[in-house]
């Protein structure tokens, strides 16, 4: 994988953590919402520390 394809994804990950923290507060605490964008993040954040640079 290339670089700029490594840092795409380590972007994404730290955006899908940013907006986990902000749905959680902003849907009023509705956990379901809470929890697609916690597994987003988990997923992009598996595909950023186990890909080859």
């Amino acid at each position: 994988m290339t670089p700029r394809v490594h840092k795409i994804f380590l972007i994404l990950f730290l955006i899908a953590f940013a907006a986990t923290i902000i749905i959680y507060f902003v849907s009023d605490k509705n956990m379901r919402y809470t929890w697609y964008a916690g597994g987003s993040a988990l997923v992009l954040y598996f595909f950023y520390r186990f890909s080859k640079q």
